[in-house]
Order: C-alpha cells, then sequence, then structure tokens
C-alpha cells in the first residue's frame, strides 16, 4: 500500500506471511485476477517523542470479500513497548490473523 506513511511494514509483513508458510508475492493494485486471495493492509504513525507506529490494519481477502482481519492499535502509555521493533508488535497480530486459515486452502 502505497499511501501507507508508517516505515518497515511491507518486510514485517511479508516476513510473517512467510513464517506462516503462505506462498505470496507483492503486486501492485489491482491485483492480477489469478489472486484468489490477497492481504489489503494501512498503517499510521503518531507521534511520541518521535514518530512512532500507531496503528496497523489488516484484512485478508477472497475474491474481493474480506473474509479476515486483525487490527493493531498503540495506547498512549509510558511503557517502553513502544520503541520495539515494528516486527516485535505486528508479528503476533499476523500470526493470529493467519492462524485463522487452514494451510493449503488457495
Amino acid at each position: 500500500n502505497p499511501n501507507v506513511v508508517a516505515e518497515a511494514q511491507l518486510p514485517v509483513i511479508e516476513s510473517g506471511v512467510a513464517r506462516d508458510g503462505i506462498a505470496a508475492q507483492v503486486v501492485d493494485p489491482p491485483a492480477p485476477a489469478d489472486c484468489v486471495y490477497t492481504l489489503w493492509y494501512d498503517a499510521k504513525r503518531r507521534w511520541d517523542i518521535r514518530p512512532v507506529l500507531g496503528y496497523v490494519e489488516l484484512r485478508v481477502r477472497h475474491r474481493g470479500e474480506t473474509i479476515g482481519g486483525a487490527t493493531w492499535v498503540a495506547r498512549p502509555s509510558l511503557s517502553p513497548f513502544k520503541w520495539r521493533s515494528t516486527e516485535t508488535r505486528i508479528g503476533p497480530v499476523l500470526d493470529e490473523l493467519f492462524a485463522q486459515f487452514p494451510r493449503g486452502a488457495g
């Protein structure tokens, strides 16, 4: 998604997809007709002394219809967790999202 302003999203998403055993490729919209399943995402930064990841939304679509999704929202806090890597924050969200789908579906 070229409109995403948060850094490092695509590599983390690609890594999460691969970690869950799903073969994938990055395509520009609109997806080719042979892409039965697609993953749409959005991410936004927020300011907290410096820009930090504040929001990530993921949607799995089958032939254009949303069949699963997950959202991660950073809550304002004093926790050092907000400074962790993008992988640390949204990796578990990707794992939870893809756990909904049986392997070999697609």
